[in-house]
């Protein structure tokens, strides 16, 4: 998640401090950015600028702004400041006008609303499709990983000079259905920051074991444990989505990347990147007259 902080006033403009490469994270800025903006104002900001804009919020009192503020209810200020937003990482900033930031918060405050509204029954049953699939695939995941553990477990056995370890790596990305309208948005493909209108969501990194036995383990959090990833149920909402048992990779897609409930009826392909990181290492000493080099055959403590 980005981190944003208002820094000082430059004379009206309440100026913010964000880190640029925060906009490469897929969270629910990103996700506003995409779907709420026009295509003119992708182009002015980014998702992590969105982020600045929402903080205003917070700071409206310090900020000047005396008139309703609420994007719960939709409710935003008719008189709003010029801002500065300042990226750190690259010592530059971005000076949005009032007119822009008014059409930033407007964006924040329908994709709010769109969160908070009820679900249709129909959407209400892709949620919790969704997640009985999500719930099965992680347990398919699993099954592939020990297989493909084992495997390289082998691989090591045999000592080979190239392989002292092994990790693995898992990204996923969903994307519409084909009758999406959304779906052949070229204005998207121009100015969206992944560059890919059908691209709905990725979710990376995602937490998987070091090795499978991890699993059992009472610490551990991620793919294929045994916990209950709903962060939401007890609370007074007697909404089946929210009160269903959640697996982890339905809350990263709903709480980490912020994608909407009434959403995901929209996903129409999950694509999986399951990669297997062959590790190696040498031993090396320069001090002698001669290059000692050795290949280490195993990391200790890391085998199992």
């Amino acid at each position: 998640m980005a981190s944003v902080r208002k820094v000082s006033s430059d004379g009206d403009c309440p100026r913010f401090q964000v880190d640029y490469r925060d906009s490469n994270l897929f969270d629910y800025w990103h996700y506003i950015h995409k779907y709420y903006l026009s295509s003119d104002d992708k182009g002015s900001l980014f998702p992590v600028d969105i982020q600045a804009l929402e903080f205003l919020f917070y700071c409206r009192e310090e900020s000047g702004i005396e008139e309703p503020f609420d994007f719960r209810d939709g409710v935003i200020p008719g008189t709003l400041p010029d801002v500065v937003i300042f990226y750190r990482d690259l010592k530059l900033e971005k000076r949005p006008d009032a007119d822009l930031v008014r059409r930033g918060l407007i964006a924040i405050a329908a994709y709010r609303g769109e969160i908070m509204r009820d679900l249709t029954a129909e959407e209400e049953c892709a949620a919790l499709n969704l997640n009985e699939w999500l719930c099965g695939y992680e347990k398919s995941l699993i099954a592939g990983y020990i297989e493909i553990e084992n495997g390289m477990k082998e691989e090591l056995r045999r000592t080979d000079p190239l392989l002292a370890d092994f990790e693995m790596d898992l990204e996923m990305q969903f994307y519409l259905r084909q009758d999406d309208p959304f779906y052949d948005n070229d204005a998207a493909d121009e100015h969206d920051w992944d560059r890919d209108a059908a691209l709905m969501c990725e979710l990376k990194p995602i937490t998987t074991p070091h090795r499978l036995n991890e699993i059992h383990d009472p610490e551990y959090f991620g793919l294929g444990d045994d916990r209950d990833h709903n962060e939401n149920r007890g609370r007074g909402c007697a909404d089946p989505v929210v009160q269903a048992r959640q697996c982890n990779l339905f809350h990263m897609l709903t709480s980490n990347c912020g994608v909407p409930r009434s959403h995901l009826k929209r996903i129409g392909m999950i694509w999986s990147d399951i990669r297997v990181i062959n590790q190696t290492a040498v031993t090396i000493d320069l001090t002698g007259k001669n290059i000692v080099a050795r290949q280490v055959a195993t990391y200790p403590g890391k085998i199992s």
